[in-house]
């Protein structure tokens, strides 16, 4: 992927295709410089912060995947979604939207955050949904996309015709909602806004990019993903089981991944959104601590 100039807003791809632990992000070249998910590459970012300067840094949710280069810009100005502001307020905060505390995950966790040079930092605005984010000719629209995170955003230059889908990202392997507060419902209803936003132009967060027209292919594919999750789910509590032993099936994730403590913490967090999710529909019934379908 290379960078790509639609007006004012550039394109900048994150390194190994805005693969974890990077993502593509966007710089606002205008009368007010922002970067929105400083996370592309550390020298790109500092190249713009010598060349042309940075006045804002937007970040779609607190993913450290997404705020990874926030400290290179400690004069500019930090904006956020009120919902997911207080991850950057406070460590404590965002542990506790992670859902951090007591798992096998715990120990060590402040070490591997560094990696991803957290710090906490009081922001300038904390926006919702609808809001207008006026950067001299160019103006963003908020789109608030909550399920992957609670304050989870989007963004949408109407003159451009382009939309911002930040983690919805619309990839095959389909939603993440590993967090305490991600939910389900919500994903799905934040997919299906976003098709009905008339874009020409889609950038995601990881791997695609770039997307040019209709995206109702891949947003039914993405969707339908969750489905085939549930169905693996359903299927496997055809007979009672338990959290653990369904943990170890990769019901979910389908196989394991590396590194294996934080995949296996995430396998069991969304299987329990699943259960949760189909217990609500009235296909599961839960009796102490063993599942089975009704």
């Amino acid at each position: 992927m290379e960078e790509i100039r639609f007006g004012n807003i550039v394109f900048l791809p994150g390194l190994n295709k805005g693969r974890y632990p990077y993502c593509n992000s966007l710089f606002i070249d205008d009368t007010i410089k922002a970067v929105i998910d400083p996370a592309c590459s550390r020298d790109v970012l500092l190249n713009i912060k010598k060349t042309k300067g940075v006045d804002v840094i937007i970040n779609t949710h607190y993913h450290e995947d997404h705020f990874a280069f926030n400290y290179l810009f400690p004069e500019a100005e930090l904006w956020v979604n009120e919902l997911d502001a207080p991850c950057f307020k406070s460590l404590e905060s965002l542990y506790e939207f992670w859902d951090i505390y007591g798992t096998s995950l715990e120990p060590g966790f402040d070490e591997y955050l560094k990696s991803f040079n957290y710090q906490e930092r009081v922001p300038a605005r904390e926006f919702r949904d609808g809001d207008i984010l006026d950067f001299g000719s160019t103006k963003l629209r908020v789109i608030h996309a909550p399920g992957h995170t609670p304050g989870h955003s989007c963004f949408y230059c109407e003159e451009q015709k382009l939309l911002f889908t930040a983690d919805l990202d619309l990839l095959p392997f389909g939603p993440w909602y590993g967090d305490k507060y991600s939910d389900i419902d919500q994903t799905i209803a934040s997919v299906h806004m976003l098709q009905k936003i008339p874009a020409e132009f889609f950038i995601t967060s990881h791997h695609r990019g770039v997307m040019k027209g209709n995206i109702d292919r891949e947003a039914e594919i993405y969707l339908n993903v969750i489905q085939e999750r549930e169905n693996r789910v359903l299927d496997f509590l055809k007979n009672e089981s338990t959290i653990p032993v369904m943990r170890e099936k990769w019901l979910i994730y389908e196989k394991p991944h590396e590194p294996l403590n934080f995949y296996t913490y995430a396998e069991e967090v969304m299987l329990k959104k699943h259960l949760a999710y189909s217990i609500k529909k009235g296909r599961l019934k839960k009796t102490g601590d063993r599942y089975i379908t009704i």
